[in-house]
């Protein structure tokens, strides 16, 4: 101590007292103001003054000013500079969701410890990558790098896309089935409950070369010469999936139903929902007798029929369809019921009409049809050359290359053929006009006896829910599955398994916001104004994230999906 150190014999009682009260003071000295008049004019001063062993004197001075540019500086709000501006909208409503359905439990149960980047996380980025129009894993990382996303996640900034390659290892179908039972079970406890199953299949053009999953087969968006791979996708009422399975493209829809038909009962069955109680919903080119048998064993059914199996149903006078409802486009459907035989058994049976899809319908026809004939007579032509130079064109392979030209449904009424050695073709005029008879008319049976036919309506047109998840994944705004540019087939499975989770999420969304009455275009188009900013006040040395401003929906939808538990850490 200072006193200690000093000569008692130069020590006064005063200087002691001095010395104690300035070090009991010292700390505690407040600030104050003080005025000085310069020419007429008063101005102020903050001061703070110090205890000293002479007692106290002025230790610091800052100059505040007139009292006009003091109330000034006190009632200005301090200019904000915006660093960075970031996406954030759809990126936050992934991670909500897959929060919600506790996807990092479920995949830190069903894929083995990674080390030490998180499993879930890299999963998520798939998703989320093809959300942003990220279709490759190069530009994912890259995307990534530059997104709000490494400010909130446990992953590095600058992730290799051999991470994302690597992770989609540890998805094997036993961990893709104990993941996709255990979401099906969370969505349950979340208040998703069934009471019908929309089934369906597609096919996707890809450029892999052929393996067990890419196959040559006849794709449903048209000719092609490319390889297929086909997805099979099981929706309930709400639209949401519960089964979304890859499968070789050159697989029929027959042949696969009895697969996919034990998968989707077993799944059910295991998360507690009686399949007794359902009804599977499936269109006419998954029908045999022997799938319908299989089907009716599970669950009720309602099954659309082909059109060489309605019969006298196309004769029906449109003044008989006496059942309607008018559906969410505006347009009046209308409905025959009588029984039918189908598969060797009588069932009931609605026979649908709608006006527009009958319009729609012979539209696409003309169009088709002279598209067809274009093509014929160009075979035509190039079978009957006999000089020039090139490989001349045989009959027989121009007959070949007709077939798989016409769709499968103008096979009745486009016929090729060779006669006398030539190559030639015919339109069948009474079997285009069956066609245009059958053109807007669907013909369903049933084993719900005691449903009202509009009910049966209803719920048959319902599979316009998986037809349009069908498109959400063939384009580019929402989450593609393709283009693919994996090689190892289980990874373009295991891609397809993420993305196909990440429709799960989205559609999962539209139903938590469902009193929005948003489309999924309008859903995304909103998300995607959601954004944040990296900002520094005037004056400030540390920045600080804002959002951005946003309208009332989008408001709704930061609030209902608790986006603020998503802004960086």
């Amino acid at each position: 101590m200072l006193i200690m150190g000093m000569a008692h014999n130069h020590i006064t009682e005063a200087q002691t007292v001095s010395y104690i009260y300035y070090m009991a003071h010292i700390h505690t000295m407040p600030w104050h103001l003080e005025s000085k008049k310069l020419k007429g004019n008063t101005y102020y001063y903050a001061r703070k003054n110090k205890w000293t062993p002479k007692g106290s004197r002025r230790d610091v001075e800052i100059y505040l000013g007139s009292a006009d540019k003091i109330v000034s500086a006190m009632t200005k709000t301090p200019s904000i500079t915006k660093i960075k501006t970031y996406d954030f909208g759809k990126d936050a409503a992934i991670l909500s969701i897959a929060q919600e359905l506790t996807f990092q439990q479920i995949i830190d149960k069903c894929v083995p410890k990674t080390k030490g980047f998180s499993a879930a996380e890299l999963m998520l980025l798939v998703p989320l990558g093809r959300s942003n129009h990220k279709t490759s894993k190069v530009k994912t990382v890259n995307w990534y790098a530059k997104s709000y996303l490494p400010f909130f996640f446990n992953l590095p900034k600058n992730i290799s896309e051999d991470s994302l390659y690597h992770i989609l290892d540890y998805l094997t179908p036993v961990a893709k089935d104990d993941i996709s039972d255990k979401l099906a079970k969370r969505l349950l406890d979340l208040g998703i409950k069934p009471s019908a199953i929309f089934y369906d299949t597609t096919n996707f053009r890809t450029y892999l070369e052929e393996s067990e999953l890419a196959k040559k087969g006849r794709s449903k968006e048209g000719p092609t010469v490319r390889n297929l791979i086909g997805l099979a996708l099981a929706v309930c009422d709400e639209d949401i999936p519960f089964l979304h399975e890859s499968y070789a493209g050159n697989r029929s829809d027959k042949e696969l139903f009895p697969i996919m038909l034990d998968k989707l009962m077993s799944r059910l069955t295991k998360v507690g929902i009686d399949t007794k109680e359902l009804v599977l919903v499936f269109d006419r080119g998954n029908n045999s007798q022997g799938n319908i048998d299989l089907a009716k064993n599970v669950s009720g059914i309602i099954a659309g029929l082909s059109r060489n199996q309605f019969g006298d149903l196309l004769d029906i006078l449109l003044n008989k369809f006496k059942d309607s409802y008018t559906n969410y486009k505006g347009h009046v459907i209308s409905g025959y019921r009588t029984t039918h035989d189908a598969f060797g058994k009588k069932y009931t049976c609605v026979v649908i009409y709608n006006p527009a899809t009958k319009k729609k319908n012979l539209a696409e026809y003309e169009k088709r049809k002279d598209k067809i004939i274009k093509l014929l007579k160009e075979l035509e032509k190039k079978a009957a050359r006999k000089t020039g130079r090139g490989k001349k064109m045989t009959p027989v392979s121009a007959v070949r290359h007709a077939e798989k030209a016409i769709p499968d449904d103008y096979t009745t009424v486009f016929k090729p053929d060779i006669i006398d050695c030539r190559f030639c073709w015919s339109i069948d005029e009474e079997a285009e006009e069956k066609l245009k008879k059958s053109f807007g008319r669907q013909v369903v049976i049933t084993d719900k006896d005691d449903w009202d036919t509009v009910r049966i309506m209803k719920a048959y047109n319902q599979k316009s829910l998986i037809e349009a998840d069908f498109k959400l994944v063939k384009d580019d705004l929402v989450i593609p599955l393709y283009p693919s540019f994996h090689r190892k087939e289980n990874r373009i499975e295991a891609n397809m398994f993420l993305c196909m989770t990440g429709v799960m999420f989205l559609r999962y969304m539209m139903w938590k916001l469902r009193d929005l009455g948003l489309s999924v275009h309008d859903l995304i188009e909103a998300l995607e104004g959601i954004k944040i900013s990296l900002t520094k006040y005037e004056g400030s040395t540390s920045a600080k994230w804002v959002v951005n401003d946003m309208d009332i929906t989008q408001a709704i939808i930061f609030t209902r999906l608790n986006f603020q538990e998503f802004l960086p850490r």
